[in-house]
């Protein structure tokens, strides 16, 4: 059903407000809880100081201060050091160049979604990731 998400933490890191906004009318609809970062600094602060809080992280790829990709890597070296399970990082990007994902994916983000994605391509890959689907 719509609801498999519901209950399910989400950090979405997004620098653009209106891109923000979109996201998370259609997360909110779904039942998901959110906490948004509007650069990689931020997104990687909040992750590190949730504890186990989050299920999934939405990773913009090109954001102020610091990129998707450097973010990810530290949350990833976080999640190390601390002995915890690696969350999965979805790239939102707006470059789907092959090299790119790659880059994304050595970076430690577990996949990737490129803008402009329909909602509900979004959900699916979301309950992939969480291995709901």
């Amino acid at each position: 059903g719509d609801n498999a998400l519901a209950g399910f933490s989400v950090l979405i890191a997004e620098d653009n407000p209106t891109n923000l906004m979109i996201l998370e009318h259609s997360l909110q609809k779904y039942g998901m809880h959110i906490k948004t970062a509007r650069n990689g600094e931020e997104a990687v602060q909040l992750y590190c100081a949730a504890g186990e809080a989050f299920d999934i992280v939405l990773m913009d790829c090109e954001m102020p201060v610091l990129s998707g990709p450097d973010a990810t890597r530290r949350i990833r070296a976080f999640e190390q050091e601390t002995g915890r399970r690696n969350v999965p990082v979805i790239a939102l990007t707006a470059h789907t160049a092959p090299e790119l994902v790659a880059e994304f994916l050595g970076a430690g983000m577990s996949g990737h979604l490129g803008k402009p994605f329909r909602q509900d391509t979004l959900r699916n890959l979301m309950l992939q990731h969480l291995c709901l689907a």
